[in-house]
């Protein structure tokens, strides 16, 4: 996985989505489902999408539901976030997105080893 894009998203629902009808929200949901399947033909696949379980260690709680996207590039993910924008998610859904390029186990805590010193974040 080294190398691949990795993005996160987080969110919940607004009231303008539970103010639709629930034959809205399926076309919407049926359109969502149909543009993340042709996004496998440009580099980005979906890894999975789920809920928070609840009975984890410090869970996430903000929101309500996850999904996590691979993507080959940065211009992948550029073009992940275009499409969702004009989607209209936003519009409907409270989200927050976390992205980068998955690293090694031992490359990401040589980084926490050395955080707060010079050069490093």
């Amino acid at each position: 996985m080294a190398g691949k894009h990795i993005f996160v998203e987080q969110w919940k629902c607004k009231d303008a989505w539970l103010a639709l009808p629930v034959d809205q929200r399926r076309d919407f949901a049926k359109a969502v489902e149909q543009a993340s399947g042709a996004m496998q033909a440009h580099g980005i696949r979906s890894l999975g999408w789920g809920v928070p379980a609840p009975s984890i260690d410090h869970p996430a709680t903000t929101y309500g539901f996850w999904a996590v996207w691979e993507m080959e590039s940065g211009e992948g993910v550029q073009a992940f976030m275009q499409g969702v924008a004009a989607s209209g998610w936003y519009d409907f859904f409270e989200q927050e997105n976390t992205a980068g390029v998955a690293q090694t186990p031992s490359a990401v805590l040589e980084l926490l080893v050395n955080a707060g010193h010079e050069g490093a974040r």
